[in-house]
């Protein structure tokens, strides 16, 4: 998956303790932490190394003194000013010219349900946040401010570690849209575009095909599933009426593609292979195919469910686990794989179709 980052500050003022630190590190999150010196000059390198790698999101958490809270920043300035721990001192009225006076979170912060600020000083914080949101392209940046412990209260460790952990959960249930490169350029992918653009996604990324299916009740009521040929998992939307299943289809599009692209490279290349076989694997090729192959297509199609789509969708992945189970070589466990992947592009009609032409043999 694409990484996310979570960043802190480093003690400084001769101060042994950095409040940023003290919160971050006790964090149980999946983000990569990175500590951060209070320098001018020594926090570009690992911001840009951060940045290089467009990440999903970057959190940046900073001590501020003067606050008795947590407080999610909104808006970083062109400014900065203060003696950093090298002994350089900046006294300007813009970070970089020919540069926004000012940028916004890219984050949703619409609801956003805890205290929020649109200064984050003129030190440090404030010029960390300003570079990342003016450089980055793909990733989500915003900073949270965390005041000095104490062991009692607001700013008791346990308290402010909570209300962190809370402001980064809201932001990310809040994240509705999703930055990714298109044609080389930005783009934001949401629930509203993602079915008309995902053809495009899929040529760039070599993603998979998503394969619908829908359950509909005599009420009008449906159920639809979703998913990503070669990869496990479905997606379940639910509704009622025509206008809602259309919007159950983009939003599942939308979770695949997000899903998709956020992959890393390894991830993909473990699939790809079998992901272009089935693609290009008809019908036809069945007759054809490698014994081994197709030993293990007869053995789903003649054990998959084929009550309705979900079913068969559902049942090839507990079919495919339970074979697993049985000791295979190397061979074996490809050809398996390979066999559950076409007989997961057939779909429920074509299999029917291959085991009633096997059984008539």
């Amino acid at each position: 998956m694409r990484k996310s980052f979570i960043t802190y500050f480093e003690p400084f003022g001769g101060r042994s303790i950095n409040a940023s630190k003290e919160i971050v590190t006790s964090l149980t999150t999946n983000f990569e932490v990175v500590g951060l010196p209070v320098s001018w000059k020594r926090t570009l390198p690992i911001i840009s190394k951060m940045l290089n790698e467009d990440p999903e999101y970057i959190f940046l958490v900073g001590e501020a003194g003067n606050y008795q809270n947590v407080t999610v920043e909104l808006v970083a300035r062109n400014i900065c000013s203060g003696m950093d721990e090298d002994g350089v001192k900046k006294d300007k009225d813009h970070i970089l010219r020919a540069t926004p006076k000012e940028i916004p979170t890219n984050f949703n912060v619409e609801g956003l349900k805890c205290i929020t600020s649109t200064n984050a000083g003129r030190f440090l914080c404030n010029y960390v946040y300003y570079i990342c949101l003016l450089r980055t392209e793909v990733t989500k940046i915003i900073f949270i401010h965390v005041p000095y412990l104490h062991p009692k209260g607001s700013r008791k460790k346990e308290n402010v570690m909570k209300k962190v952990e809370n402001a980064i959960y809201s932001l990310m249930e809040n994240d509705n849209d999703y930055l990714i490169k298109l044609n080389r350029k930005p783009f934001k992918l949401t629930e509203e575009n993602a079915y008309d653009v995902y053809e495009d996604i899929q040529k760039e990324y070599a993603l998979p095909n998503i394969i619908i299916g829908i359950n509909r009740e005599e009420d009008g009521s449906f159920v639809m599933t979703g998913r990503a040929d070669g990869y496990k998992g479905i997606w379940y939307e639910y509704g009622q009426g025509k206008a809602e299943e259309l919007k159950a289809r983009k939003t599942i599009y939308y979770k695949i593609a997000r899903f998709q692209y956020g992959l890393t490279e390894e991830d993909r290349e473990q699939t790809s292979l079998l992901v272009t076989k089935t693609l290009s694997f008809s019908e036809k090729e069945y007759e054809g195919s490698e014994k081994l192959f197709r030993r293990y297509i007869n053995l789903f199609i003649s054990r998959v469910d084929y009550a309705d789509e979900m079913a068969f969708y559902v049942s090839l992945d507990r079919i495919e686990e339970n074979l697993l189970k049985s000791v295979l070589d190397r061979a074996e466990e490809n050809a398996l794989r390979s066999a559950k992947q076409y007989v997961s592009r057939l779909g429920p009609e074509k299999s029917k179709k291959i085991l009633r032409q096997e059984l008539e043999k």
